[in-house]
């Protein structure tokens, strides 16, 4: 289903020091974790078609990304970007509806209604999109890229407007979803790996496909954790 092969990313000059390869056709929750710069961003674009790659292809159901048209491509993939839009003049729930009617052709209200109730929207649904906080935006922005309905889902930083009840929902529905779809998100949250099934560590020019339990045997990783649980604890009495 996804298929990366010999791929190296940027904009005018490579980013990786080593072509990346990758592929898979099982449902599965992949976190990109590396520091700023180092090519989330730049990997989510290629692989959703928005940039060309320096070198190397991506393979999506047999066909090569840029060979897809954009009608097709949007029933294969979506995406959730890191930079909220900011000049939508539509209700949340009109762009739902357009998203669903552009997407499937018609509006399919079985999955707009599954998603409002999924991520907690039913009372932004009549409210303008640019009315809402930022935190408010990006739950929209979700909605949206799960009323495509896409076997595949990107996200770019999806928790960074989230307070923590938030993102604990927005957890949850990953490990909901990562049974049906490919999903590849980029996060500097340690909290938001602990259910991935695998960890893209972008470190010295370099994409390292780790098995989270291994990337997680790293102390430092291990202790961060630990004392964000303990502290709940302390505060709380019970972890969050």
């Amino acid at each position: 289903m996804l298929n990366i092969k010999n791929l190296n990313i940027g904009y005018k000059s490579p980013l990786l020091d080593h072509e990346f390869s990758y592929s898979t056709s099982h449902p599965s929750l992949i976190a990109l974790v590396g520091h700023n710069g180092s090519g989330k961003t730049t990997l989510i674009k290629t692989i959703a078609g928005l940039l060309r790659p320096i070198t190397g292809q991506v393979i999506l159901m047999g066909e090569n990304i840029h060979a897809i048209n954009e009608h097709k491509r949007a029933k294969i993939i979506s995406i959730v970007l890191s930079e909220l839009p900011h000049r939508l003049n539509l209700s949340v729930l009109e762009l739902l509806r357009l998203t669903s009617k552009i997407t499937h052709g018609f509006e399919k209200k079985h999955i707009i209604d599954k998603t409002i109730n999924q991520l907690h929207i039913k009372t932004l649904v009549n409210k303008p999109f640019n009315t809402l906080s930022d935190g408010q935006k990006q739950k929209v922005m979700i909605a949206r890229s799960l009323v495509q309905n896409t076997p595949i889902l990107l996200m770019d930083e999806p928790f960074s407007h989230l307070d923590q009840h938030n993102t604990k929902l927005l957890s949850q529905l990953l490990l909901q979803l990562k049974k049906e779809k490919i999903i590849l998100f980029a996060t500097h949250d340690e909290l938001t790996v602990l259910d991935t099934d695998m960890i893209w560590h972008f470190t010295s020019n370099k994409i390292k496909p780790v098995k989270t339990h291994f990337f997680l045997a790293n102390s430092h990783q291990l202790n961060k954790i630990y004392n964000f649980y303990n502290n709940q604890l302390v505060k709380t009495g019970k972890p969050d």
